[in-house]
């Protein structure tokens, strides 16, 4: 009996053990299998294209975000309210203005995901758009009595840039006194956009507090990145007034990117406004600045000559001593690399040194690599026109070298000047004209005419003309007169 008694126990223990493999495998039966495939959903895309104009509508954009299915995209157009169109992928390249489509998608099976059918893009509005208050962002809506200035309200980046006309509790007069203020504002029609009247702007409120201003803090920017090295976009430090907590906020621009106004680093690509909001403080208001777009691209970019502001290509002649360039700049969210600028004339070698006589010069600029973009050369600035400068008689002056002799290596007494006023910091600027036939005329007693300078004691009147191309001269030129003791 007690080995039949073992006989059971050992046969219990084995049927346990084989229980309790099966389970395993029940719940995992391979444990080295690949993750099941996922399915896309609508939040994985950006869509953009969804407003248009009557007559030439083309395919919405359905672009997936970093990490999503990149399967192909089958995008469908269905008629809404009044507008008739059956579900057709053929785009509505006619369609009338007013009329709205639904705009569902299809996505093909994909490595890591599987297919998905009747995902929503939104609606396809074709026809003149009209703002809404959801187009603009808004700041400086609170304020300190006595000291406020208007409210500033800026287009989303796709938005209307029509002029905006602000009003206050409905009058177009700012407040300055203590109390809180409606504010609404119109937009003037402008290129693809309507009108708009009475939108909401929020309040303005206007109190004894003080409020923080934009120079009161140091602001870095970091406003074009890659994705995959993504850093800090902006950095904010204090170096005068609120000890208000600073929070910085990303949100993205729509309609070609979806993202919740949040303080964390955006990673896709993509374009998001950035700003910073300064908290409320002891004896300080609470304040919102608008830092800039941040743009996160796939891809590295490469510069070209519209990604830059060029300034100052028509110039006048200022003197040997003040060389003054073009200037170039990058526009917001393009290339931040270095810019070298080149000039280059018929008789003036390319050069980074900017010219100074009156020419017409050819100017290029290369740009080195920046965090996003690559390095750029050859890039046109159109040409640095430099015009000749107009002299007035008041604008002579002389030098004249008592000391001179024949071994000098200058052989004139007298050497003729320009000189006219610059400004509060360079003070006056002077330079020596390329002048010709030079002639001294003896005067109150001094028998002298001559084209060469006087030596012996006398009082004498200097004559001459000028061969300068970088002047427009007086048709009668001044004389000088002078006395060698």
């Amino acid at each position: 009996m007690k080995n039949l008694g073992k006989l059971f126990g050992t046969i219990s223990l084995v049927a346990v053990i084989l229980c309790a493999v099966a389970a395993c495998e029940l719940i995992n039966p391979n444990p080295n299998a690949a993750p099941p495939d996922q399915t896309p959903v609508s939040g994985d895309y950006d869509i953009g294209n969804l407003t248009q104009p009557a007559g030439s509508v083309t395919a919405v954009i359905i672009t997936p975000r970093t990490g999503r299915s990149s399967g192909a995209r089958t995008i469908y157009y269905e008629g809404t309210g009044s507008t008739t169109y059956a579900r057709t992928t053929t785009v509505p390249a006619s369609g009338a203005s007013g009329s709205t489509y639904a705009v569902t998608f299809d996505v093909a099976a994909a490595t890591g995901w599987n297919a998905a059918t009747g995902l929503s893009a939104g609606t396809l509005t074709v026809g003149t758009p009209t703002p809404v208050s959801g187009d603009y962002t808004f700041t400086n809506l609170t304020q300190t009595a006595g000291e406020v200035t208007a409210v500033i309200i800026t287009p989303k980046d796709g938005k209307s840039g029509g002029a905006r006309t602000i009003y206050y509790a409905g009058s177009g007069t700012l407040p300055q006194a203590a109390g809180t203020y409606v504010v609404t504002f119109d937009v003037a029609s402008a290129t693809g956009w309507n009108a708009a009247t009475g939108l909401s702007a929020g309040n303005l409120v206007v109190n004894t507090n003080q409020t923080p201003k934009e120079s009161d803090y140091e602001i870095t920017r970091n406003l074009t990145q890659i994705v995959g090295s993504v850093t800090a976009a902006v950095t904010v430090r204090k170096i005068a007034g609120s000890d208000g907590e600073l929070t910085i906020y990303y949100e993205g621009v729509s309609p070609a990117t979806t993202y919740a106004k949040s303080s964390t680093l955006p990673t896709a690509a993509g374009k998001y406004t950035v700003t910073f909001e300064v908290k409320e403080a002891s004896g300080w208001n609470p304040a919102t600045f608008v830092v800039g777009t941040l743009t996160i691209s796939t891809t590295t970019q490469t510069p070209v000559a519209s990604d830059f502001e060029i300034k100052g290509q028509t110039r006048t002649f200022n003197g040997y001593y003040y060389r003054e360039g073009i200037i170039i700049t990058p526009k917001e969210g393009k290339s931040a690399g270095e810019i070298t600028i080149l000039y280059k004339g018929t008789n003036y070698s390319k050069s980074t040194i900017p010219p100074y006589n009156v020419g017409t010069y050819a100017v290029t600029f290369d740009v080195e690599e920046y965090p996003g973009w690559n390095a750029a050369y050859n890039l046109s600035a159109g040409t640095l026109t430099i015009n000749k400068r107009n002299l007035n008689n008041d604008d002579f002056e002389f030098d004249i070298d008592l000391d001179w002799d024949d071994s000098d290596d200058d052989s004139k007494l007298i050497k003729v000047l320009a000189v006219w006023a610059m400004d509060e910091w360079n003070g006056y600027n002077s330079y020596y004209i390329s002048t010709t036939d030079h002639h001294y005329q003896g005067t109150d007693g001094t028998s002298y005419d001559s084209k060469d300078p006087p030596k012996v004691p006398g009082k004498y009147i200097f004559s001459f003309k000028v061969d300068d191309p970088n002047f427009i001269v007086p048709a009668v030129l001044p004389t000088h007169t002078f006395s060698i003791p």
